[in-house]
Formats: C-alpha cells, sequence, structure tokens
C-alpha cells in the first residue's frame, strides 16, 4: 500500500467513519492526514474561484486606461503622470504610434442615433486635453486620435458591427494584422463612458 492510499484509509477512518486504525495510526501519520484534508478542501471546493487570465499584450504594444470626472476634460497629476510613462517608454518614440479613443459621458449609441452635441463636445475636450499633454511631453511620433461620440469612423464601426462585418472592416481598413487586432481587443475590453484609452504600438 503506498503512502498516498494508507493516508487516504487513514483520512476515511477518522474523518467519514469517526474510528481509527486500533491504535496503528501514528501521530506523524494523523497530522500527514490532517494536511492532506487541508488540501483536498482546496482542490475539491467548488465554490472557489476560477479567475480567467490577463490578457497578455504582445511587446510591441503598450496601452493605459484614464478615467475622467464627469463632465470635465480635466487630467489629474496623476493621469498625467501615467500618460508620460506610456509615451517615454520607447527608446525610438519618432518610430511609434500613438492611437487615442476617448469617450463621453454617455455610450456609444448604436448605428443609426447619434449623442447631443454637447457629449460629442466633451469627448472632443477630453481628446484635445490628452493631444495637449502628449505634445507637451516632447513625443514626436504619430498620434491617431478616435472621438468615440461620434459614429464617422472605423473604430466606431466597429463596436457596433457583426463578427462578419468585423472582419471585413478590418480587412478594408488594413487593421486586420496581429498588431491591428490586439489594438481592437484593448479598445473594446477597455473602453467605455467617461473613459480614454491609449494605445502605443509601432508605425504600421
Amino acid at each position: 500500500m503506498s503512502m498516498l492510499q494508507r493516508q487516504l484509509k487513514i483520512f476515511w477512518r477518522l474523518f467519514i467513519e469517526g474510528g481509527s486504525e486500533e491504535g496503528k495510526i501514528s501521530i506523524k501519520e494523523i497530522v500527514a492526514t490532517g494536511v492532506l484534508a487541508v488540501l483536498m478542501l482546496f482542490i475539491i471546493n467548488p465554490f472557489s474561484e476560477a479567475k480567467d487570465p490577463v490578457p497578455v499584450l504582445s511587446e510591441e504594444l503598450k496601452a493605459q486606461s484614464i478615467e475622467f470626472n464627469k463632465a470635465s476634460a480635466v487630467l489629474s497629476p496623476a493621469q498625467k503622470r501615467s500618460i508620460e510613462q506610456l509615451v517615454n517608454q520607447h527608446p525610438s518614440p519618432d518610430s511609434m504610434e500613438l492611437t487615442l479613443a476617448v469617450w463621453a459621458d454617455q455610450p456609444l449609441p448604436p448605428k443609426g442615433k447619434e449623442l447631443t452635441a454637447d457629449q460629442k463636445k466633451l469627448a472632443s475636450m477630453r481628446s484635445l486635453s490628452i493631444e495637449n499633454f502628449v505634445k507637451s511631453t516632447g513625443f514626436e511620433g504619430d498620434l491617431v486620435i478616435f472621438n468615440m461620440a461620434e459614429q464617422a469612423h472605423w473604430l466606431s464601426n466597429m463596436f457596433n458591427s457583426t463578427s462578419t462585418d468585423l472582419k471585413a472592416t478590418l480587412a478594408y481598413e488594413k487593421h486586420g494584422g496581429k498588431l491591428g487586432k490586439e489594438k481592437f481587443r484593448v479598445f473594446k475590453s477597455e473602453g467605455k463612458p467617461r473613459k480614454a484609452v491609449l494605445v502605443l504600438a509601432k508605425k504600421s
């Protein structure tokens, strides 16, 4: 009989049947069996939480998201620091492209509907606030900005697309490569009202 089999047998007698093995069980074995019982609780606990792995981005792509206060386009000192860390972490910033997607306080509506002029203006002001700060850091790469309160660009269309339309849009806009899909995955998972998502990648 293996050690594991013996410990399982002891566990059954002690904790299930409530008995002992007629004095043949040593203190050391009882302790070992208790440890085994604890481990089994963690292994077979049906209420244990299984967490999804955090998505891992390629080394060619870095991302950062910030959240504005309601009805505000002002960047806090902490948000400025996080943006500066993002744009300055590459040794050749002139070879990089910073893509920025900015939301208003309300979500992007379905196709055929529009947000109010005030909401569009708010997203535009947030975009400008980030753009001005990025330029003040000395960033020399390209800057691409998407106002997510507007419907007139490929990124907003992708948010409201079916899987078939999404594939066609990616191909047409030449964003269907691995890096382009990763960018969209970041925007899709992180983007929501009041948020701005910044993605730094090598120029395509």
